[in-house]
């Protein structure tokens, strides 16, 4: 059962906390020429604001009474057909400004008002397109807010929220920004959603125009890929979860890696060998051949395939928006003659797919166009492993340019997936100076903008290293600036992919604090980190902030030794998960904090206050981490029946805060574990 609190934020700053400040603060990176490179933990952003978001809050106040008492006179009035967000948004915002204020608000339909109801000045809330919105001649341009963006607008004593596209998100985040707005309603992770006990509110003024930094903002936990209603709540797109309300189309019931589920290797493979990698094993995750060995008849076919197949889709999902045709996980391509050709004429793998892609989507958005001219999707390609190169070259004045002129068309966008980059620093970590440094993957992403008019990036906030999602990671130095620089270019899609699985609530490593910033910095890349960070830990730890915060610093700035010795995170990395980076002193003094908080929660539950299990799971939650280390590590210093002991303490911890992976391969399972340890 899900809590709310109300939460008095308050600033943390301890003298611990300034001392691993002070310590880290020495910590430098030597760059190979003499300089260095800040690994101050605390410090995560190195750009300052960046220009383009649009997010325009102006809000003053009325003498016209909304909730006096906990009672109130307003109506919410609803479109005739409303859809699934514009009801939402209702129930959502009854349910909420009632906990919080006491007030019941009714609704009303469109036909339940007269003329004379619509036009005049009574004490309406418009939830999305309804009459009363369309009276107020508000105009919303589709193109500039998108699916998400929203306006809140205070008209005679009317409020009028709504979004700009049919089937908008834009409409029920609207609702969320109008709590926040009215009881500081603010939510941080599944369990915590806090807001202001008020009885009595006056009318605010609200003239708000807010459009998020980008289209869609999608993060891999469970806590926002497969958990609908947080998702939402946190204004967050998931992709994970089937059924109507999802905005991403699912090929062959697979959201990414798409092509082997839509034209799977069991049903063509033995009829259509062209289709299929040359080089494909018999089993497994089978690439395609995208140029089908030359054979024009058989391109023609799998093409035409692939559309039907696309359009069966997108009949049987009517209110999907995003389609990725995306080829399979695996670090191969076709070697046969004719892709071989292709990838000597365009100098990339890339080029096979554009130019398959072209004709599918050309195809594709002809029959879209003409059957359903209402509908919005965009479909969208992988730059991934053996694709992650353009099929661009620089000129003799440094500057991009497309081979032989080779372009993707028709608005499709490609999803840039730079799987090799340093993950620990941002995109903007590019001096070529500096060790470990990114800019081969922003010299890629400048190639792949004079080939795409849309782009897409998916950043790994993660490593597949053995034990990973049950240990620490530092997920905090590049997470605003990886913002910060998708926004400056323009990125139309930004997906950040975090260490837990997908289908697990809570991920080790204060994942679900990454996951709360990704939240605010995909709508808006200025945030304050700073406060963001406090204002979660008040939330989520309650009496124990103060103290899981400096855990938090205390981690970091191990990490800053870590990486200054030379670690850094991307695919293939060294393995961190170490003794010789964790040393069983350090541990244990992590898990001494983790104690500590528990005891600062304890009068909590000696009262029967609800939000003590909440509390606990977070902390319990952060202690994994630490715990697992000290027995993996360090186990044959304890007694044996001491050893068992904190087995199982940890393995029934682990199961209350809902972690079932250690790591991401399918067999990496906490039972695993279990049976390892012997419990």
């Amino acid at each position: 059962m899900r809590k709310h609190i109300s939460v008095k934020i308050i600033s943390i700053l301890s003298a611990f906390v300034m001392a691993i400040f002070m310590f880290a603060g020495c910590a430098d990176k030597g760059n190979g020429e003499g300089g260095s490179t800040s690994s101050n933990p605390f410090t995560t952003t190195t750009r300052g604001d960046v220009e383009g978001g649009t997010h325009i809050y102006n809000v003053g106040t009325t003498n016209e009474d909304f909730i006096t008492n906990g009672k109130t006179e307003y109506v919410v009035v609803l479109p005739d057909d409303a859809d699934y967000y514009e009801q939402t948004a209702f129930n959502e915002f009854s349910t909420f400004i009632s906990e919080a204020t006491g007030a019941v608000f009714e609704s009303v339909r469109d036909s339940e008002l007269t003329d004379e109801q619509i036009a005049g000045d009574g004490k309406y809330i418009s939830i999305g397109d309804t009459a009363i919105f369309r009276a107020a001649n508000i105009a919303l341009d589709k193109s500039e807010f998108g699916d998400g963006g929203f306006i809140i607008k205070t008209v005679g004593k009317k409020i009028i929220l709504t979004g700009a596209t049919q089937y908008s998100t834009g409409t029920l985040y609207a609702v969320y920004e109008l709590l926040h707005q009215l009881v500081n309603f603010e939510v941080y992770t599944a369990d915590v959603i806090t807001y202001d006990t008020v009885s009595t509110i006056k009318l605010p003024a609200f003239d708000i125009k807010d459009i998020p930094d980008f289209p869609w903002r999608v993060v891999n936990t469970g806590m926002t890929c497969t958990d609908t209603t947080t998702a939402s709540r946190m204004r967050m797109n998931y992709n994970r979860s089937p059924g109507s309300t999802t905005f991403q189309m699912t090929l062959g019931g697979a959201t990414h890696h798409t092509m082997q589920h839509l034209i799977p290797a069991a049903d063509y493979r033995e009829s259509n060998p062209e289709w299929f990698a040359k080089n494909a094993p018999e089993s497994g995750e089978i690439q395609h051949c995208y140029t089908c060995r030359g054979d024009e008849l058989q391109f023609k076919l799998f093409v035409g395939t692939t559309v039907e197949k696309l359009k069966a889709e997108t009949i049987a999902q009517p209110n999907a928006k995003f389609a990725n045709l995306g080829q399979a996980d695996m670090p191969y391509w076709c070697n046969c003659d004719e892709c071989t050709e292709v990838r000597e004429t365009y100098g990339a793998n890339s080029a096979a797919v554009i130019l398959w892609m072209n004709e599918v989507s050309e195809q594709y958005y002809a029959w879209l166009n003409e059957e359903y001219p209402e509908r919005d999707v965009t479909l969208s390609i992988f730059a991934y492993h053996d694709t992650t190169e353009a099929p661009a070259v620089k000129d003799a004045n440094g500057e991009y340019q497309a081979v032989n002129g080779l372009h993707l068309e028709n608005g499709v966008t490609v999803m840039y997936a730079p799987i090799e980059a340093n993950r620990i620093d941002s995109m903007y970590y590019d001096d070529t100076n500096l060790p470990d440094n990114n800019s081969r993957y922003t010299e890629i992403l400048k190639g792949w903008q004079v080939v795409a008019d849309s782009i897409s990036l998916w950043i790994y906030g993660t490593n597949y290293a053995t034990d990973a999602w049950i240990t620490p990671y530092n997920a905090f130095n590049a997470i605003q600036d990886n913002y910060k620089f998708a926004k400056e270019n323009n990125v139309y899609w930004f997906q950040y992919q975090r260490r837990n699985s997908n289908s697990d609530k809570n991920g080790v490593g204060f994942m679900n604090l990454a996951a709360y910033l990704d939240s605010k910095f995909g709508w808006n890349v200025n945030a304050d980190y700073n406060t963001l960070v406090n204002n979660y830990f008040n939330a989520v730890y309650g009496p124990a902030a103060q103290t899981m915060l400096g855990y938090f610093n205390a981690l970091r700035a191990q990490f800053a030794v870590i990486e200054n010795n030379g670690y850094f995170s991307r695919m293939g990395e060294t393995n961190y998960v170490e003794a010789e980076y964790w040393p069983e002193p350090l541990l244990k003094q992590y898990i001494a904090m983790c104690d500590k908080a528990l005891a600062e929660i304890e009068p909590l539950r000696e009262s029967g206050d609800a939000m003590y299990d909440i509390y606990k799971e977070q902390i319990v939650l952060e202690s994994i981490g630490p715990r697992f280390m000290l027995i993996e590590f360090y186990g044959l210093n304890y007694h044996q029946s001491e050893l068992l002991e904190m087995k199982t303490e940890f393995k029934s911890d682990i199961i209350d805060v809902g972690i079932t992976q250690t790591a991401e391969i399918a067999t990496a399972t906490v039972g695993e574990l279990y049976k390892k340890w012997g419990v």
